[in-house]
């Protein structure tokens, strides 16, 4: 018996943008970003899409608060009217794929026929933005670990984990003392993946750092390097995004 194809969920189109003009406050905002890239996924796929939507679902995003609910109003953006408008709670890593597996199965369930997933955070912007009308310096305008510490009466809260890299050195030394390594080996060895990432980065249009480093240049911080916007963590970046270097 031949399976009806229409409820079969297929990703018929993918966009991404990174907006990264010369002066960072004229940059776009998330819902900004997150248009031009449903913009370039419509393009992708081939035809008119988004104003036949049934579903929008949007990563939350902290770098504009003042745009939310944002649902709603990238969907007015896009010309589109879905039946289902929606955004996760939370900002988290693992909620695109959560949106995407939602879409997919409400697709095969025969509820909807077209959705889109979208999310974009324009912190650069952001805190370029906040900056200039707080007279403060860019680094003090942390979105990320400004929201995070929102939670700080939580447990881990009260020990200063509050941003996801205040996390990962819990991991990397967990997986340290696993391995039996010294703390030189396992920086060591850190630093050779994120060489390798950023060789990888450099060649990738789509990536955010295109700048080739050495392990030295990841694993030894030096006083060239620009203040880390997070205070400690294996994985550290300026407050332009243009460096990224390990620490435990």
């Amino acid at each position: 018996m031949r399976q009806d194809p229409e409820p079969i969920p297929v990703i018929v189109g993918v966009g991404q943008v990174n907006d990264r003009p010369a002066e960072p406050a004229s940059g776009l905002d998330s819902a900004g970003l997150m248009k031009a890239a449903l913009r370039k996924a419509e393009q992708d796929a081939g035809g008119t899409w988004l104003a036949d939507l049934d579903s929008l679902a949007v990563v939350d995003q902290i770098s504009f608060r003042e745009l939310n609910p944002i649902a709603p109003g990238l969907a007015d953006r896009i010309g589109a009217r879905p039946g289902i408008c929606e955004k996760t709670p939370m900002a988290s890593g693992d909620s695109p794929i959560l949106l995407l597996n939602e879409a997919a199965n409400r697709i095969g369930a025969g509820e909807i026929t077209i959705a889109a997933v979208a999310g974009g955070e324009a912190l650069r912007t952001a805190a370029h933005r906040r900056a200039a009308a707080m007279g403060t310096e860019v680094s003090a305008q942390n979105a990320s670990r400004a929201m995070s510490s929102r939670g700080a009466r939580t447990f881990r809260g009260r020990y200063g984990l509050v941003a996801p890299v205040d996390v990962y050195p819990l991991y990397e030394n967990a997986g340290r003392a696993a391995y039996g390594q010294s703390l030189a080996e396992a920086q060591a060895e850190s630093g050779a993946i994120w060489s390798l990432f950023s060789q990888v980065a450099d060649a990738n249009p789509g990536a955010w750092i295109r700048k080739p480093a050495s392990v030295n240049t990841i694993v030894e911080l030096t006083d060239g390097h620009a203040e880390p916007v997070g205070r400690s963590g294996h994985i550290r970046i300026d407050a332009e995004g243009d460096q990224i270097w390990a620490r435990s």
